[in-house]
């Protein structure tokens, strides 16, 4: 990606074990294409500290209605969607559902929050962290 955003650092210990860097590091490893798709947010690196796990990640940036391009914040602003809207998005949505589910990967957090719009109003999953490799 042209421009990059690294992701708030997961801790390695404590209540959020779940975002253990092994969980991430080898979920990315063992299919590293799974952030090539359209709609998936691209995946660029990742390290770590002694505390923290970082994620670089694609920059989505939508400034419209806020900076931080939230699908969620853009639906509540504006309450609902057209029929057109829907199915424009959900297309998107069934797309990159059905390339992490023909590699074997199980989002396990799919929600209005993880889904983000760049700046041609396309949905980008993101925030693979419950993520599971079948």
């Amino acid at each position: 990606p042209s421009k990059l955003s690294i992701k708030y650092p997961y801790k390695k210990t404590g209540p959020n074990k779940k975002y253990h860097s092994n969980n991430l590091a080898s979920l990315i490893d063992q299919n590293p294409q799974n952030s090539s798709h359209q709609f998936i947010v691209e995946f660029d690196s990742v390290f770590e500290d002694a505390n923290f796990v970082y994620i670089i990640l694609e920059l989505c940036v939508n400034k419209v209605p806020s900076p931080n391009s939230d699908f969620k914040l853009n639906v509540k602003k504006r309450k609902r969607l057209t029929a057109k809207e829907t199915r424009y998005f959900m297309l998107q949505l069934i797309s990159a559902v059905d390339y992490m589910h023909s590699n074997r990967v199980i989002h396990r957090d799919l929600k209005l929050g993880n889904i983000f719009l760049n700046v041609n109003m396309e949905i980008k999953v993101g925030d693979f962290g419950l993520a599971a490799k079948l």
